[in-house]
């Protein structure tokens, strides 16, 4: 009788890898450094990674957030860190445009000492670089437990050779980041799905929390992930295994509350709660960032027409403003560049 291929999954659990597994994931790690490495020791500064260098570094040592839009900091504080830590600080308020938000003019001013400059942006790419592989190693571990070491392997290999992924994750900008916590994200949706643990259900409320705060795309991720947790609930299946409607219903809701609540903390916390409980109208009446395009505030904005003047806001206003901005650049369209020459809205 031939054996079913099929392996119970505590099985998998005890999958332990081997010597020679464990080389071939080294193999692999050592593989996407090597070509990290060499790319971003000869790849100049792109178009945007001087704006993020700033935002992240302003952050550390200055303590002020006005510079961090239109996305949230999370992901340049963390790749911005070991500069901190470990070069001389530069006070950014002394810069030229930092009192109007104006990111760029800082930015740019910043990189006039272009040998500084380009030293902590090699700094940060290699943080990057380093979250990478973090991520390589925790897709492995996590496909290992659930699947085998021979699928982790592949799936290892897969993420490590992706050509998209390889471009982006030795730059300083918000897309890997991005891509990091989202992948996390999504793996502890598939976890709190699956088990009953508090620790599932933390590690969901985290990811989401890091998802909100690394990009403002991040929002819609999240929003993405309640359709296959209410369809979990609804048909009582995994989580909500055995337990009647009204069990599921409450269930989801308090898990769903306690993850607004954690997003919420995680938004005012990377933005240091700065200019957090305004009114709409003091929202209204706040000098905005110096922008080419001048996105205000206005009284058509999100903020004014859905939140009643009465009641305190209770998000940062750079992250407010950073949701108006990018409404209203998508609505006109977002300029760049092709073969060199500026593209049009």
């Amino acid at each position: 009788m031939r054996r079913s291929s099929s392996r119970p999954r505590s099985a998998v659990a005890a999958d332990r890898p081997s010597v020679s597994s464990l080389l071939a994931l080294f193999a692999i790690c050592l593989g996407m450094l090597g070509l990290l490495v060499s790319a971003e020791q000869v790849t100049s500064p792109t178009t945007d990674e001087h704006l993020h260098l700033t935002r992240g570094l302003a952050w550390w040592w200055g303590g002020d957030t006005r510079l961090n839009w239109p996305h949230p900091p999370l992901g340049q504080l963390v790749a911005a860190a070991p500069v901190a830590l470990f070069s001389d600080p530069i006070d950014f308020s002394a810069l030229n445009g930092f009192e109007e938000a104006d990111k760029r003019s800082v930015a740019l001013h910043y990189f006039e000492r272009y040998e500084v400059a380009r030293a902590h942006l090699s700094i940060a790419r290699q943080t990057m670089i380093a979250l990478a592989i973090l991520l390589a190693l925790y897709l492995f571990e996590w496909t290992r437990r659930r699947y085998g070491v021979r699928l982790a392997l592949i799936t290892t290999l897969l993420y490590a050779a992706n050509p998209v992924l390889l471009a982006h994750a030795g730059l300083m900008t918000t897309d890997f980041p991005v891509t990091m916590v989202t992948i996390v994200a999504l793996l502890q949706l598939h976890d709190y799905l699956t088990g009953r643990s508090w620790w599932s259900l933390i590690g969901l409320m985290l990811s989401i929390g890091a998802l909100l705060t690394t990009k403002l795309s991040g929002i819609a991720v999240a929003v993405i992930l309640l359709p296959p947790a209410l369809l979990f609930a609804i048909a009582g299946r995994g989580r909500f295994a055995g337990l009647v409607g009204s069990r599921r219903a409450s269930l989801l809701a308090r898990d769903v509350v306690l993850t607004m609540l954690v997003g919420v903390l995680s938004i005012n916390a990377v933005y240091r709660f700065d200019d957090t409980g305004l009114s709409s109208t003091e929202i209204l009446e706040r000098a905005t960032p110096s922008t080419a395009s001048k996105t205000e505030m206005t009284e058509d904005g999100l903020v004014a027409r859905f939140w009643p003047d009465a009641w305190p806001m209770p998000l940062p206003f750079t992250y407010l403003y950073s949701v108006e901005f990018l409404k209203e650049q998508n609505a006109r369209g977002h300029a760049g560049y092709f073969l060199g020459q500026p593209r049009p809205r």
